[in-house]
C-alpha cells in the first residue's frame, strides 16, 4: 500500500485522517508543521512517499517543493 505523509497542525483533523487512512491499509506518517515534515521525510530515506496531505497553515506547497528538491 502507498505511504502517505500528513502535515496537519490540528490534532483532531490529523488523528482523524490517520485513523481513516490506516484502516484502509495505508502506511501513514504524521507531522504537525513544515520543519517536522521535512525532518521526517529525510529520516525515511528508503521509503517512497506516494501522497502528501498538508493544510495551508503548514505551508503545504513549500513543504512539497522542498521534498521534491531533496
Amino acid at each position: 500500500m502507498p505511504n502517505i505523509l500528513i502535515v496537519e497542525a490540528d490534532a483532531i483533523v490529523r488523528n482523524l485522517l490517520i485513523r481513516v487512512l490506516s484502516l484502509q491499509g495505508f502506511t501513514v506518517y504524521e507531522a504537525t508543521n513544515a520543519q517536522e515534515a521535512l525532518d521526517l521525510y529525510k529520516s525515511l530515506a528508503n521509503e517512497q512517499l506516494e501522497l502528501l496531505i498538508a493544510d495551508h497553515e503548514t505551508a503545504g506547497r513549500a513543504v512539497m517543493d522542498q521534498i521534491l528538491v531533496s
